[in-house]
């Protein structure tokens, strides 16, 4: 049981925060039920805090998840906020049993990830880029199409803001709305950006470059803030700090003590941040009180998505019609993309409409349409989460073993030591769409990575790889030549 193994010493903090737990839990009449979420999160979480390696993209996605799935419940049941939706007593007890199988679930996977890697020994597989001549080259071709991808997506981001600020936020997901006049290829390129960032970070590119390539990023991800998202923003800032974690793992030096005690200091502006942003953009009033409420305002507003979860349970004869949602993503970006919706005909939908939500494959929108009617033709909706769509694809089976494979994926990245160039980047594209699971589709993770439009781009990158070697030998040897006839 070494995977398990944590110094005595580490081990009294997770047992006095348990501790607590249970005493506050039985003073406030909790749950047994939810009180066993609560306590196999924290466990988890201080695994994950306290072992020898570090795993923030483990602990980055489990803060997501409490924050998503667990946490507006969090405040419900300890600090008696009011609830927003009330549901049936045995609707509560099966969701905190399915989050509860998904927590057990990613456990085993994040130990199966660990053991398996043992077993295989330390010897770096190499890629065929890794091989390859022209893979000297293939760091200069990641930044080419990156830069080209990254200016696209900063334009479609921009259109996006003005499109709006002229329609509103809610109505901007209307059908009625249109798009925001983003150019197809600037769309297209788009798409490819997260790989494309992936697959360039995998080079290991120096500290200055990376950082600037980063910084770039986040600078992206605070104009997605000017359309009315948050979530790009933090996805992102995780993202970031979760290379600087790897990279600091494998060389030391990327991140200082001074860089964590900011961080923690900041944390807490940029919840009320945050929790402002989230009041304005709807056009309502905000006002602090204190920063214990803003947080506890933070975690309700935020953490919705557990009510996906509800609705799967209380709507099940409504959505039984709809057979595996957990693959929506890669069923639209196989069947709907520009090349298979002319070859097959097939039927794509766009926005808030009835259509969408009665005929599509997405769960988040068949919900959205039977909770909120008009209103979500307005542009109202409930989301979806990874756990909603395995739970009605294939019950507690399902949940358990899609978050087992989460956990496994999510200890292989943060494992990641650069010996594969294709392989770690393919993980580095991923983290972004596994962060946004909780309270996003179950798939999202291959769907954003495997598309018609990646293809295409890391296809490019291959291609300029080649051209850039063949042009740099064909100078070389033009130097030759001229040095021989002198």
């Amino acid at each position: 049981m070494g995977f398990l193994r944590i110094n005595s010493k580490t081990a009294f903090v997770p047992m006095l925060v348990i501790g607590a737990i249970l005493v506050f839990s039985l003073l406030e009449s909790v749950p047994g039920s939810f009180i066993t979420v609560v306590i196999l999160w924290t466990c988890l979480f201080m695994y994950t805090m306290l072992a020898k390696e570090r795993q923030a993209a483990t602990a980055c996605f489990l803060i997501a998840f409490f924050v998503f799935l667990i946490g507006r419940q969090f405040c419900f049941h300890f600090f008696h906020a009011e609830q927003v939706y009330e549901y049936l007593n045995s609707t509560n007890q099966l969701t905190y049993i399915v989050l509860s199988v998904s927590m057990i679930g990613l456990f085993v996977g994040m130990v199966i990830g660990k053991r398996v890697r043992i077993k295989m020994g330390s010897a770096p597989q190499k890629s065929f880029l890794d091989k390859k001549e022209y893979g000297k080259n293939y760091q200069a071709a990641c930044m080419v199409i990156f830069l080209i991808s990254f200016a696209c997506a900063l334009t479609a981001v921009v259109l996006q803001i003005i499109f709006v600020r002229q329609v509103g936020y809610l109505e901007s997901y209307t059908e009625d709305a249109g798009g925001a006049g983003i150019p197809r290829l600037v769309s297209a390129f788009t798409r490819i950006t997260p790989l494309s960032l992936g697959l360039l970070l995998a080079t290991k590119p120096k500290k200055r470059t990376a950082i600037l390539i980063l910084g770039m990023y986040e600078f992206y991800g605070v104009l997605t803030l000017l359309t009315g998202q948050r979530y790009p923003f933090v996805g992102i800032s995780m993202y970031v700090l979760i290379y600087f974690v790897i990279r600091n793992r494998l060389e030391k030096g990327w991140i200082k003590k001074s860089q964590i005690v900011v961080l923690f200091v900041a944390l807490p502006f940029l919840i009320i941040l945050l929790n402002a942003y989230d009041t304005i953009r709807l056009g309502e009033k905000f006002t602090v009180i204190n920063a214990g409420a803003s947080f506890e305002e933070f975690l309700v507003k935020q953490g919705g998505s557990v009510n996906v979860i509800r609705r799967t349970i209380y709507s099940a004869d409504e959505i039984k019609d709809m057979k595996y949602v957990s693959f929506n993503g890669i069923y639209t970006v196989v069947f709907e993309n520009p090349i298979s919706r002319r070859l097959l005909n097939v039927k794509s939908y766009y926005g808030n409409s009835v259509d969408r939500a009665l005929h599509s494959h997405s769960l988040a929108h068949r919900l959205s349409y039977l909770a909120y009617g008009e209103e979500y033709l307005r542009g109202r909706g409930t989301g979806t989460s990874f756990v909603a769509e395995l739970l009605h694809d294939f019950g507690l089976i399902g949940v358990f073993f899609g978050s087992l494979l989460y956990g496994l994926i999510l200890r292989r990245i943060d494992r990641i030591s650069f010996t594969n160039k294709l392989r770690d980047g393919i993980r580095l594209a991923m983290i972004y769409y596994l962060l946004l699971s909780p309270r996003g589709e179950f798939d999202s993770f291959i769907a954003g990575v495997f598309n018609i439009y990646t293809i295409v781009g890391f296809l490019a990158i291959i291609a300029l790889a080649r051209v850039l070697f063949v042009s740099h030998e064909n100078v070389k040897d033009n130097h030759l030549e001229e040095g021989q006839v002198e």
